[in-house]
């Protein structure tokens, strides 16, 4: 079975997690496009090399995926938290509430 865990446009990180989680080779997830698409692949040794030649950059580039993770956290939370409402409200309407005299 698969789910649809995100949505991405233009511009879009994804794999930040396995890319951090540099012992985690065990993550994976399929990527699907409706279209055409250009993907960039970065390597974590280039990265590391990158980091440690010019520690400026690399810092930038850590900075730029934890911020591009967090918005996408926030909306995948946002999204989260209006389904359960949309739940609660539907449980809320078909409960009846019945008083005893």
């Amino acid at each position: 079975d698969s789910m649809l865990v995100a949505t991405l446009s233009e511009g879009n990180v994804f794999g930040e997690v396995s890319f951090l989680e540099t012992g985690n080779f065990g993550a994976r997830s399929d990527v699907l496009a409706d279209g055409d698409v250009e993907v960039v692949v970065i390597s974590h040794d280039s990265i590391e090399i990158l980091a440690a030649l010019q520690p400026s950059i690399g810092a930038r580039f850590y900075r730029s995926l934890a911020v591009s993770s967090a918005k996408r956290l926030q909306k995948q939370y946002a999204e989260m938290f209006r389904r359960v409402s949309l739940l609660a409200e539907g449980s809320a309407k078909h409960h009846q509430t019945y008083t005893v005299e």
